[in-house]
């Protein structure tokens, strides 16, 4: 069974990959007008996205790094240890909320109803951060074992959060696909490094 700390770990690196599918879905309804103009416009709106992206996923996965330290016999403070980490995650992914939020859609048929969805998504992984925060409000002045409730509270908010971002992605990929962003995808670094960072956790 998985310690504590590795389900955070494979949880939060499910949830950034569903979080990247959705961004490529995204991506590919837009309606390919060609053009290379309109080609680095998509590339620089995807380098952007995914560099976000990843940004993210780094936050998040930085906790490997605190349950390593956290993981001595010295457990003093341990539930303010971890709504310190706590308050990463959730400055981390309200900062990606707000980044794919600004990031826009291009103006076509399909645009609106796109949006809705990431809106949707964004402001549902907004609710889930906020029981997170509550949880460790609850649990500052507590002990190693109000800490444990924390990350307990972390991982079931944050695989709810995969099951919503996954349903997102089917109701995308249900809008209508084109090849510019495709293209942009293929090209960008930035995704091109994210593809193997996640190839890397898996």
């Amino acid at each position: 069974m998985p310690s504590g700390r590795s389900r955070i770990i494979l949880v939060a690196g499910a949830i950034a990959a569903a979080v990247l599918l959705a961004v490529i879905a995204v991506l590919l309804f837009v309606v390919d007008t060609g053009g290379d103009e309109q080609d680095e416009t998509a590339r620089a709106w995807a380098q952007e996205v995914c560099g976000d992206v990843q940004s993210w996923y780094d936050e998040v996965t930085s906790l490997d790094d605190f349950f390593d330290a956290t993981s001595s016999a010295d457990t003093n403070g341990f539930g303010a240890a971890i709504d310190a980490r706590v308050a990463d995650i959730e400055t981390a992914t309200r900062t990606l909320v707000d980044e794919l939020e600004a990031a826009g859609l291009p103006d076509t048929a399909t645009g609106q109803d796109a949006e809705r969805i990431v809106r949707d998504l964004a402001a549902s992984l907004e609710r889930r951060v906020e029981r997170v925060r509550s949880a460790s409000d609850d649990a500052r002045d507590g002990g190693i074992l109000d800490g444990f409730e924390v990350i307990a509270t972390v991982a079931r908010e944050f695989d709810a959060g995969r099951a919503e971002t996954e349903l997102a992605v089917d109701e995308l990929s249900e809008l209508d696909p084109a090849g510019e962003l495709q293209r942009a995808i293929e090209q960008a670094p930035a995704c091109t490094q994210l593809r193997r960072t996640f190839s890397g956790a898996g």
